[in-house]
């Protein structure tokens, strides 16, 4: 599922993938394949992104009931 939200919270950040890849220590690949839905991050990796993001995980990360 692709996560629009981390992508709008990024841009509201006026990040792109690479400077947000920096600041989680991350490579852009990692932070396009979340947004893009290919990879589910970990709890800690969900922590590093909403650090980054300043924001909750719980915001960026909300499991989506079908």
């Amino acid at each position: 599922m692709v996560n629009l939200t981390m992508k709008a919270a990024r841009v509201m950040q006026n990040l792109n993938q690479h400077q947000l890849a920096e600041l989680c220590a991350r490579s852009q690949q990692w932070v396009s394949k979340i947004e893009m839905g290919l990879l589910n991050p970990s709890r800690f990796d969900k922590v590093l992104i909403s650090r980054a993001l300043k924001t909750q995980p719980d915001v960026l990360f909300k499991e989506r009931s079908e």
